[in-house]
């Protein structure tokens, strides 16, 4: 299960199929054939009719910042009821020790990747030999040997087990192809998610503040076994498009150029739509390769045009960078949906109109090339710097359960950012930035 942030509503639109859940259920139908799985994804039931339909002796929940409160409240019922619940995700992997500590509700935590861990589970192994859970005993809080004493993520937590499977035959994907098609009408036909890569390279020199995600490594799947996979996608559901959702597609151009070389003729009309960083576009034959591959479709994080607050993010890029990139877009002819956070430590309104003007110079170069742009306010989620950053400030966030999104985000602004005489700290200003730069694309930020 994932649920979604608020108990009567779903997330956005039901239009991609929640990869998570659904390779989490490929590893247990492989490799326990008897066990009864079935998959609730937030963004088609909202939680209470997830409460409602509890079933089976095992409650699996996927476990973000913003939905940890509703994660809680399905988690007592099923307690209730005498079921095993087990977090895992984002969330639930930097603060699993914390989880077990102030819930008895939660049997036990999965730290990184949770196929194998699953797996081993509902196999029956004994909890102290299995990888990277942790879990309470009378005796107190026993992590696996994959941890250290202090909690740390060990890099071999994270396995190739994820990539490259899904069960997508535990929905009905019409649903969210009608839904896609409804949303983002005219840009693909039929997509299907897939990850062919975990980590991202530049959070292995650096990465960047307001980053959260915790793949400590870069994990890439053969080549040919991505072929091998889209081709079986291709034969059972007729799909032409794949949606690749790693951190970033573009890291490394050797394997990019392995993936082109290896590429079945039969696949040879197959189209994509990736993640992408600025500096890696720029990356001599990384464009090529690209276009090679059919990519239709961009996602950049941009993040900021401002040089100042690009280097406050720690994202590794120049203003001179992004603009590169976007001449390498606009030539290309490759659809975009251009990512921004604004409120960088430093962030200010002639950062913001740096930011405006880039965005305004976008949506005039590529005209409708220009599909989507998201601009949000950061978000120090916990486990990323920013949050270590505020926490250094405002140490009673680290002691908080459940913590108040509005009241994080606007601390963070109050305290890294320079907006005097603005409302709550120059947030609310940021907020209708925001909103401005979103109905720049085509679509007017419905991803």
């Amino acid at each position: 299960m994932c649920p979604p942030e608020r108990a009567s509503a779903c997330y956005l639109s039901g239009s991609v199929p929640p990869l998570g859940l659904l390779s989490l259920a490929a590893s247990l139908r492989l490799h326990c054939p008897a066990t009864d799985v079935t998959v609730f994804d937030g963004e088609l039931f909202n939680a209470k009719e997830m409460r409602a339909s509890l079933q089976g002796d095992l409650v699996g929940l996927s476990v973000f910042y913003r939905n940890y409160h509703q994660c809680l409240k399905i988690a007592r019922q099923a307690k209730r009821e005498g079921r095993v619940v087990i977090f895992g995700g984002p969330l639930a992997t930097t603060r699993a020790q914390w989880i077990l500590e102030h819930h008895s509700e939660v049997d036990a935590v999965v730290v990184g990747d949770g196929n194998d861990a699953l797996v081993s589970v509902v196999s029956g192994k004994a909890w102290p030999d299995i990888d990277n859970l942790v879990f309470r005993e009378p005796s107190g809080i026993i992590t696996s040997r994959n941890m250290t004493a202090s909690g740390a993520i060990e890099p071999n937590v994270f396995t190739t087990e994820s990539l490259l499977a899904a069960d997508f035959s535990c929905l009905d994907l019409n649903v969210y192809w009608n839904n896609f098609e409804k949303r983002y009408p005219g840009i693909v036909h039929r997509p299907l998610p897939v990850v062919t890569r975990k980590g991202c390279e530049w959070r292995e020199k650096a990465g960047c503040i307001f980053c959260s995600i915790p793949h400590p490594r870069v994990v890439l799947a053969e080549p040919h076994r991505v072929w091998s996979y889209l081709s079986k996608l291709q034969h059972d559901f007729g799909c032409q498009f794949f949606w690749e959702v790693s951190d970033s597609f573009t890291g490394d151009l050797g394997w990019l150029q392995e993936l082109l070389r290896t590429r079945p003729r039969h696949m040879a009309q197959v189209g994509w739509y990736v993640y992408a960083r600025p500096d890696e576009l720029l990356v001599s034959g990384v464009a090529e390769v690209l276009t090679r591959l059919n990519v239709a479709m961009l996602y950049v994080g941009f993040e900021s045009a401002d040089t100042s607050c690009l280097k406050t993010l720690c994202k590794g890029t120049s203003q001179e960078q992004n603009r590169e990139a976007l001449q390498v877009i606009d030539e290309c002819k490759f659809g975009l949906n251009a990512s921004f956070i604004v409120g960088a430590p430093g962030e200010n309104k002639a950062s913001i109109a740096r930011s405006r003007d880039f965005c305004a110079e976008m949506a005039e170069r590529l005209g409708s090339r220009l599909k989507l742009v998201n601009a949000n306010v950061l978000i120090p989620y916990p486990g990323s710097p920013a949050f270590s950053m505020l926490v250094e400030k405002e140490p009673h966030f680290k002691t908080l359960d459940i913590i108040n999104h509005n009241d994080l985000t606007s601390s963070w602004v109050k305290r890294f950012c320079d907006f005097p005489g603005e409302k709550r700290g120059g947030l609310v200003y940021l907020q209708k930035v925001c909103k401005e730069l979103n109905g720049c694309g085509q679509f007017s930020n419905r991803m």
